[in-house]
């Protein structure tokens, strides 16, 4: 059985068709477990009386002993998961009626520790294709290739063996945004055997009031901080020097997030002590940095200038 996970928080508008879409599959092996992070609307006694007639589906609240947000509630609902392989969707996407069917199949058939099917961009209107991801491949510098986005996919996109992510560090119930990424980096140091699954069965959906969308100065804050300590972990792991100069570059491009945070100067001090290198675009790019500052300063903008 594979446990499919997903975090709720007040979205009745899209859940139903995301709830739609689980209960129709062809294979009806699976548990779908709703955490709900505190919605503010109806969501709980609503989908408490949706799912009433399918125990398939369990509804819980996210108990304190989680941090308010997605990570905290995915993680609650891995320790309440039951089947033996994991699959984390999100509340406001579709799934293929044979999303079950065929990645069960798959890894049930395989040694690996993870399969990764593909995923399709769409409008609201899930009939309407924006396009399909093709960055979902495997190569020789797996981790590497991640990072810098040549190679890419989304958290509902792999099965994984639960055996594999047991006593692991699931997800960083600090980080308010990029969490995926977080977790698949921390994933792919840890060496797992991936095989892809050449199907489209995943249609994610554009959506402008996404939570995901929002980028605050709290929010940049939790991506620099956390990003500091894992790249950290990445430069001694190894990664090849235009990785390092891309987390470097990421992190120099939160500052317009940051310009007010009272912490700034002591994260970027620590950020240029850990990574930067004395090269022609570690240069380049720090000079642009400390205009920026400046511009920032003075005037209160100058994001441009890091682009």
């Amino acid at each position: 059985m594979v446990s499919l996970i997903m975090p709720l928080y007040n979205r009745n508008d899209f859940v139903i068709s995301t709830l739609q879409s689980v209960s129709n599959q062809s294979d009806s092996n699976w548990e779908c477990i709703i955490v709900d992070d505190g919605s503010t609307d109806d969501s709980y006694k609503f989908f408490s009386d949706y799912i009433r007639n399918d125990s398939r589906f369990r509804l819980y609240n996210r108990t304190s002993e989680y941090k308010k947000g997605g990570n905290g509630a995915r993680n609650y609902g891995f320790d309440l998961s039951k089947g033996d392989y994991i699959n984390f969707i999100d509340s406001d996407d579709v799934l293929h009626p044979d999303f079950v069917k065929l990645k069960l199949n798959a890894i049930i058939n395989s040694d690996a520790d993870a399969i990764k099917s593909k995923t399709v961009i769409t409008a609201l209107d899930v009939s309407q294709i924006i396009r399909y991801e093709e960055r979902t491949i495997i190569t020789s510098f797996m981790l590497d290739d991640f990072i810098t986005l040549k190679a890419s996919w989304y958290i509902v996109d792999p099965i994984w063996r639960k055996e594999f992510l047991v006593e692991k560090k699931m997800f960083d119930e600090h980080l308010l945004k990029g969490q995926d990424r977080d977790f698949h980096i921390r994933r792919l140091l840890e060496k797992p055997k991936i095989e892809i699954l050449d199907e489209y069965l995943y249609y994610y959906r554009t959506n402008p009031k996404s939570i995901s969308a929002d980028v605050s100065e709290q929010t940049a804050l939790t991506m620099l901080e956390v990003g500091i300590k894992r790249n950290f972990i990445l430069k001694k792991y190894g990664i090849r020097q235009d990785t390092e100069f891309f987390v470097f570059r990421q992190m120099i491009r939160l500052y317009p997030f940051l310009f007010k945070s009272k912490e700034v100067k002591t994260l970027y001090f620590k950020v240029f002590r850990i990574f930067f290198k004395f090269s022609r675009k570690y240069v380049i790019l720090s000079t642009k940095f400390f205009i920026t500052i400046l511009s920032f300063q003075l005037f209160g903008k100058g994001e441009r200038l890091l682009k």
